[in-house]
C-alpha cells in the first residue's frame, strides 16, 4: 500500500456514488472501486452526494494542475494580489493532499 494514492484517472460510478479508479492492489487491468458517499435525508441529499462524488473524483487531476501550476510560477517572484493568492492557494492545496500520517 504506501503512501501514494490510487492512481489517477478517477471517475464516478454508474450510480453517482462510487468513485472508481485504476487498480493497482492485484496489477490486474481494469478499475476498482476506491471511495464512495453517502447522502442522508436530513442533511445530505442526493444532488449534493453526487456533486460530491464528482469533486472527488476530480482530485487527482486538480492535484496535478496545482503543481503544475506552483512548479511553473516562483511564489516569491514578485507575484500580487490574487495571482499570489491563487499560488498559495496551490501551494496550500498540494501541503493538504500529501499530507503525511506518523
Amino acid at each position: 500500500m504506501g503512501d501514494n494514492p490510487t492512481a489517477g484517472p478517477w471517475r464516478t460510478g454508474s450510480g453517482g456514488c462510487h468513485i472508481i479508479g485504476a487498480n493497482r492492489v492485484d496489477g490486474k487491468a481494469g478499475m476498482r472501486k476506491i471511495a464512495q458517499t453517502y447522502s442522508n435525508e436530513e442533511t445530505i441529499d442526493y444532488k449534493e452526494q453526487f456533486a460530491n462524488s464528482k469533486l472527488i473524483a476530480a482530485s487527482p487531476d486538480l492535484l496535478d494542475a496545482c503543481e503544475k501550476m506552483f512548479e511553473s510560477f516562483e511564489p516569491a517572484g514578485g507575484w500580487e494580489g490574487k495571482a499570489r493568492e491563487a499560488l498559495f492557494a496551490c501551494e496550500a492545496a498540494i501541503a493538504k493532499a500529501r499530507e503525511k500520517r506518523t
